[in-house]
């Protein structure tokens, strides 16, 4: 082959590999998960929450009471869709990080687990599947954690939630777990037509409430 049909031939392959080489922009990370609430008083509702790198929405139905916190590059908000309002958080509020809405897994279930320094401590099978127990201490709110996660694909089945007191103790049960699918930005934006306002919290009650006992 001669030098000159090297160089063409050079040429046509760095052409065909321009459009990935130009497209430095990196894939955004994404999760989807929705999960039912269950406490000793009873049903505590459920939760559908998005989450796209630093951005999260969450979808809570508690008692019929639907309502909505979405963090954006503006801040976090809660959104009142029946009044057409959303009220935003004091900058540092712990509502910044979806792990104070649930601190269970958002992701990759294995990066969780080694960052919050899970341990494996047993395992069970619930409804047919084999499921690997990890206990871990949240971070954010204190809270100690167990998550039951299905032993071949890590995917979260269960996770109880438990304080000092056995009525602190919240049971989480896990309807889907998607990683990697697309998810629009208009899912983290307040409507054009919405009021928006401030949350007054005073600054000693920013931060998530701990268990009792904590």
């Amino acid at each position: 082959m001669t030098a000159r049909r090297i160089f063409g031939l050079f040429v046509i392959i760095s052409a065909m590999s321009w459009p990935l080489q130009s497209d430095g922009a990196k894939k955004p990370e994404t999760c989807l998960y929705e999960v039912k609430l269950q406490s000793p008083q009873g049903d505590k509702g459920s939760l559908k929450v998005y989450v796209k790198d630093t951005y999260y929405a969450c979808e809570q139905d508690s008692a019929g009471l639907k309502y909505k916190v979405i963090k954006n590059k503006n801040g976090v908000y809660m959104v009142k869709d029946w009044r057409k309002h959303a009220g935003k958080y004091p900058p540092g509020t712990t509502r910044e990080s979806p792990f104070a809405i649930l601190p269970g897994p958002v992701g990759d279930v294995k990066k969780f687990l080694a960052g919050n320094e899970a341990k494996k401590t047993g395992q069970e099978t619930i409804n047919g599947k084999l499921c690997d127990i990890y206990s871990y201490k949240d971070k954010l709110g204190g809270w100690n954690c167990k998550l039951w996660a299905h032993s071949k694909s890590l995917l979260p089945i269960k996770l109880v939630m438990s304080g000092a007191k056995p009525s602190d103790t919240i049971t989480v049960t896990y309807v889907t777990y998607k990683v990697g699918l697309d998810i629009p930005d208009s899912r983290f934006e307040i409507p054009k037509d919405y009021a928006i306002g401030d949350i007054s919290i005073p600054k000693d009650k920013v931060a998530l409430p701990k268990p009792a006992g904590k």
